[in-house]
C-alpha cells in the first residue's frame, strides 16, 4: 500500500491515502509503518480529521468506514493482494465509489465475480498492478464515474434478498413448494 501510495503522490501531491485496518490491534503499526515510510501521518482519534499536509489519515476507530468510502474517489478494498479472501466489495459499490480489489477473493467470490462482469471494480494481480490502475484511473473520472455508476446498479440489483428468502422460507412452510 505504502509504495503504491508513494507512486501516486508522485505524480498527485495532494494525495490522501485513508487507510481503515480491520482490526484494532493493527491501528498503531500501520500508523508506525506510514511514518516511517516517510509520509506525514494523522490518525482520526488524535487529529480527527487530515490536515492540510497529511499524506495517510489512518481510520483508528471503528463503525466510520462507509463515511469514508463516501469521501474517496477510489477505493481498494483490503484483504485481496493476500490470502486473507478479501473484505466487502459491496460498501464502495453501494455508494458508487470505484474500487481496485486483488486476486484473492473467496470471501466475496459471487459478489466480486458479478461486480467484475459490470465493470465495477478492477482486479489487480499485485501491488505494482494495483498502483498503475490507481493511476490510470485518478486521470480518467468518466469511467471512474461509470465504475461507480455500474457498482451502484449491481448493489441495487443484489438488494432485497432478506424480502426474497422469507417469501421462499412462506412458500416451503406453508406446503406450496417442496
Amino acid at each position: 500500500m505504502l509504495d503504491a501510495h508513494a507512486r501516486f503522490i508522485e505524480a498527485y501531491p495532494d494525495g490522501l491515502l485513508l487507510w481503515a485496518p480491520r482490526h484494532p490491534e493493527r491501528f498503531a503499526p500501520v500508523a508506525n509503518a506510514a511514518r516511517d515510510g516517510g509520509f506525514d501521518v494523522c490518525m482520526r482519534q488524535a487529529q480527527q480529521l487530515p490536515g492540510r499536509a497529511t499524506q495517510v489519515f489512518v481510520i483508528d476507530t471503528m463503525g466510520e468506514l462507509l463515511g469514508f468510502f463516501a469521501a474517496a474517489d477510489v477505493a481498494f478494498v483490503g484483504g485481496s493482494l493476500c490470502e486473507v479472501g478479501g473484505h466487502n466489495v459491496l460498501e464502495p459499490a453501494a455508494l458508487g465509489v470505484p474500487s481496485l480489489v486483488g486476486p484473492h477473493t473467496f470471501n466475496f467470490a459471487e459478489v466480486t465475480r458479478r461486480l467484475r462482469d459490470a465493470d465495477a471494480p478492477v482486479q489487480v494481480a499485485d501491488a505494482a498492478a494495483m498502483a498503475d490502475a490507481l493511476l490510470e484511473l485518478a486521470g480518467d473520472p468518466v469511467r471512474r464515474a461509470a465504475m461507480g455508476a455500474a457498482g451502484r446498479a449491481q448493489v441495487g440489483e443484489l438488494s432485497g434478498a432478506l424480502a426474497r428468502t422469507l417469501a421462499l422460507i412462506d412458500e416451503v412452510l406453508r406446503g406450496r413448494r417442496a
